[in-house]
């Protein structure tokens, strides 16, 4: 499994700071104090992790379509064990970095997120 650098990371963060992506996406998992705190740890990560509200995930599989990173047999939605289709979340690489993008939905009960 291939390990990344904080510069490498935030490299890919920041290809995702777009203006279509503002308030669509929220980074989560362990590089999020990398970023909050601008500090690199020197602890490497095996891939980022982000979030999406469910009703934005085809919005950014369109932005990974045109920007070209989108790939069908990492889309959770095509998966041969998955037979309804559901959302479960898009896995791509930027700059060699696997990112995970996993939908979830907030309710009165709390948060539900899904991930393959």
């Amino acid at each position: 499994m291939d390990m990344f650098t904080c510069d490498q990371i935030k490299e890919v963060v920041s290809i995702l700071v777009e203006p279509i992506l503002q308030s669509k996406l929220f980074v989560a998992g362990g590089i999020v104090p990398w970023i909050l705190s601008d500090r690199n740890s020197n602890r490497k990560h095996s891939d980022i992790d982000i979030v999406v509200e469910s009703c934005n995930m085809e919005l950014i599989r369109q932005y990974l379509k045109d920007k070209g990173y989108y790939q069908k047999e990492m889309d959770s939605r095509f998966l041969a064990l998955n037979n309804n289709q559901v959302d479960y979340g898009i896995e791509v690489l930027i700059n060699g970095v696997p990112v995970n993008f996993a939908p979830f939905e907030a309710n009165a009960d709390g948060i539900i997120q899904k991930n393959f």
